[in-house]
């Protein structure tokens, strides 16, 4: 499935003045640097969990129906639409009655099968990908998983702390064994 991002979120897990909390800088002086780290680091702590923090709409292009098709994040909230390409090559929209998602519970994955005593539509050969799924996934910034905000916030720390440029034949600095405890556990394993 590739993922294309229909709507942002519209607020981050962790504010700027916890991020500043946590690093002890009560000052303004670093903020647009700091705006800067939190926004990397939210993407770094989904992109390695495979779990969007904060509500979004997404839309999954797939190439074609499968008996389970298991979804590359978690967690998924409700399917928008599904629509594809028949096998004429006429857009339809699959209706709701015709699937069932189960959303994994708390650890995922979330997996779409065809509603019991149906089965999915034939596509259209010709197209790449004839199936578009649009579905709401992650949380209400209120809710997300406090071991994730801690690791935004750890690797915030660590990239400020750490901000210059490394010379040559000098080490980089590897991500602490610090985050890898936080987003270890919390990755996805489909």
């Amino acid at each position: 499935m590739k993922m294309t991002v229909v709507t942002v979120p519209g607020a981050t897990p962790v504010t700027l003045d916890a991020v500043k909390g946590r690093l002890l800088i009560d000052h303004a002086d670093d903020d647009a640097d700091l705006a800067l780290l939190l926004a990397a680091a939210v993407e770094r702590v989904e992109g390695d969990t495979l779990r969007p923090m904060v509500t979004r709409t997404i839309a999954f292009a797939c190439p074609g129906f499968w008996p389970a098709m298991v979804f590359p994040v978690h967690p998924v909230g409700p399917i928008a639409s599904i629509v594809y390409r028949d096998a004429a090559g006429i857009e339809r929209v699959l209706d709701a009655t015709a699937y069932r998602l189960d959303r994994g519970g708390d650890r995922g994955p979330a997996v779409l099968r065809p509603a019991p005593g149906t089965a999915w539509p034939a596509v259209h050969p010709g197209e790449v990908d004839p199936v578009t799924i649009t579905a709401l996934v992650g949380r209400d910034p209120a809710a997300v998983p406090a071991v994730q905000k801690l690791a935004v916030m750890t690797l915030v720390a660590e990239w400020y702390r750490n901000r210059e440029v490394n010379s040559v034949g000098t080490l980089a600095h590897p991500l602490s064994d610090n985050y890898q405890g936080l987003v270890g556990p919390e990755r996805l394993v489909p």
